[in-house]
C-alpha cells in the first residue's frame, strides 16, 4: 500500500530537502550580510522616528506626514538603534522572500523546474537594488517584503482557499496598503480584478474577503493622505518640475483656475524641499495652495485624461526606464555596503541595460498571455497580474511626485522583474508539462493547476 502511494506523493515533496537547505543558507547569507553593514539614516528616517513616539491611534500617527507602517515598525523595535531596525527589516525580508520562493515552487507542475524557480526568486531578492534597503530606515524594505508575502499568499490560496492562509494574507494586504500611498492604488486595481473573476465564476465568493480588505486599505490610505495633506508635498514638485516648465501645461492649469502669480512662475524647475519649501510657506502663494487643496488633483487628472500620450510617456518612456534602472542609488546604501551575491550572478535577474530588459519583458509577456489562453495555471496568471500591477504602481508613483523618482519607482521595478521571471518559469513549466502530457496522462488538478470552483 505504501509503495503504491509513493509515486503519487514523491513528485510533490521530492524538492523539499533542497528547499530546506537553500532556505537555511539564504537566511544565514542575508542576515550576515546586513549584520555587517552600518545602517543609514536619511531625512525621512527622522520623520518616521518622530511619528513612532506618538500613540498608535492618534491622528498624528494614523494621518501623519508619512504612512504609519514604518513608524509602527520602529515602535515595535523599542529602540532608536538603526542597526536593530535594519536587522528587523532583514529578518522580515528573509521570511517574506522564502515564503514567496516556496509558494512559487509549489505552483510549478514540473518538479525539476521547482528548484530553478526557487533559486531564481531568491537570487532576485539578494540583488543590490533589493537587499540594500534592509539597511535603510525607509519604507522600501518593508514595502517589498509585504508585497512578496501578499503574492505568496495569493499563489497558495489559488491552489485551495484556506482561512488559515487567507487571514494572514488579508492582514498583509492591509499593512502593505498603509506602507506607501501608491500601494493602495495597486490594491484597488487588484480588488477590481478579483471581483471580476468572482463575477465570471473563476474564483469562489470567499475571495470577497480579500476584495473588501483591499478596498478598506485603499479608503484608509486615501483618508490618511487627505487628512494629513501629505499628497500635496509631492504634488508641489510635480507642479514645479512638470507643469511650470511647460507653457502649454501652465496655460491649461491657469485656464482651470490655478493662480499664477510671479512668485509661482519663478519656481519653475525647482523642488520644494530643496529651496526651503516656498510652495508651502511663501505667503504670496496662499491662493495657490488653496487651489491645490480644492482643485489640484482633479485638474491634474483632467490633464492626464486629455493628454494620454504625455501621461504614459513619463513613467514608461525608455529614457525614464533607463534612469530608474541605472540611477545612482548609492546615496541610499548602508555604510560598508558590499554585495550579498556576486554582481555577475545578479545581472541576469536585474539587468542594467533597460532596452534589452524591456524587450525581454515584452516577449515573455506576449508568450505568457498566449499560453494563459490555452493552458492557464496559478503561477502564470499571478505573474501576468504582477507585471500589470507593476505598471499601475509605476504610473501612480511617477505622477504622484517628481522628486527621488528612482527610489519611488523601486517597488514597480522590483515587481516588474519578479513578475517577468516567474512568468518565464510558468511558460517553461507549461511547455514541459505539455511535453510530458504527450507520454502520460495530464494531472489537471496537480500543483499549479487553477481549477474553476
Amino acid at each position: 500500500m505504501r509503495m503504491g502511494l509513493w509515486p503519487s506523493i514523491e513528485p510533490r515533496f521530492r524538492w523539499a530537502g533542497t528547499a530546506v537547505v537553500a532556505a537555511i543558507g539564504y537566511a544565514v547569507l542575508r542576515m550576515a550580510t546586513v549584520g555587517r553593514w552600518q545602517a543609514v539614516a536619511l531625512r525621512d528616517t527622522f520623520v518616521y522616528e518622530r511619528m513612532s513616539k506618538l500613540p498608535v491611534f492618534s491622528r498624528g500617527f494614523l494621518a501623519g506626514i508619512h504612512p504609519p507602517v514604518e513608524p509602527f515598525l520602529m515602535k515595535l523595535t523599542g529602540t532608536g538603534s538603526l542597526h536593530t531596525i535594519a536587522m528587523t527589516q532583514a529578518a522580515i525580508a528573509t521570511i517574506a522572500w522564502l515564503c514567496l520562493a516556496v509558494a512559487v515552487g509549489i505552483s510549478v507542475r514540473h518538479h525539476r523546474l521547482r528548484v530553478v524557480a526557487i533559486v531564481l526568486v531568491l537570487t532576485l531578492s539578494l540583488s543590490d537594488r533589493v537587499v540594500q534597503w534592509d539597511g535603510a530606515a525607509l519604507t522600501e524594505s518593508i514595502s517589498a517584503s509585504l508585497f512578496v508575502t501578499l503574492v505568496a499568499g495569493i499563489l497558495v490560496l489559488l491552489q485551495r482557499w484556506r482561512w488559515i492562509i487567507a487571514v494572514p494574507t488579508i492582514a498583509v494586504a492591509l499593512l502593505w496598503g498603509m506602507t506607501r500611498d501608491a500601494n493602495s492604488f495597486v490594491l484597488a486595481t487588484t480588488a477590481v480584478a478579483i471581483a471580476g473573476l468572482i463575477v465570471v465564476r473563476r474564483l469562489p465568493r470567499s475571495w470577497l474577503a480579500l476584495v473588501a480588505v483591499c478596498l478598506v486599505a485603499f479608503i484608509g490610505a486615501n483618508w490618511s493622505a487627505n487628512a494629513a495633506r501629505r499628497w500635496q508635498h509631492g504634488f508641489y514638485d510635480v507642479i514645479g518640475q512638470r507643469v511650470l516648465t511647460s507653457a502649454s501645461r501652465t496655460g491649461f492649469f491657469r485656464d482651470h483656475g490655478m493662480p499664477t502669480p510671479p512668485e509661482l512662475l519663478r519656481l519653475a524647475g525647482k523642488f520644494d524641499s530643496l529651496h526651503n519649501f516656498p510652495f508651502e510657506r511663501d505667503p504670496e502663494l496662499a491662493s495657490f495652495r488653496r487651489w491645490v487643496h480644492r482643485h489640484g488633483r482633479q485638474t491634474y487628472g483632467e490633464y492626464l485624461a486629455s493628454h494620454p500620450g504625455w501621461a504614459l510617456s513619463g513613467p514608461f518612456s525608455l529614457m525614464h526606464l533607463r534612469l530608474t534602472v541605472l540611477a545612482p542609488l548609492d546615496v541610499y546604501e548602508p555604510t560598508n555596503f558590499h554585495h550579498a551575491v556576486p554582481r555577475l550572478i545578479q545581472v541576469p535577474v536585474f539587468p542594467l541595460n533597460a532596452a534589452i530588459f524591456y524587450t525581454e519583458v515584452t516577449l515573455i509577456f506576449v508568450v505568457g498571455l498566449a499560453m494563459a489562453w490555452k493552458r492557464p495555471s496559478s503561477l502564470l496568471s499571478v505573474s501576468i497580474a504582477v507585471v500589470v500591477l507593476a505598471a499601475v504602481n509605476a504610473f501612480v508613483s511617477w505622477h504622484a511626485d517628481a522628486n527621488e523618482i528612482s527610489r519611488h519607482m523601486l517597488g514597480a521595478n522590483v515587481a516588474l522583474r519578479l513578475g517577468t521571471w516567474t512568468l518565464l518559469v510558468a511558460v517553461l513549466d507549461g511547455l514541459l508539462s505539455a511535453q510530458s502530457s504527450a507520454t502520460s496522462s495530464p494531472t489537471e488538478t496537480g500543483p499549479g493547476a487553477w481549477t474553476t470552483p
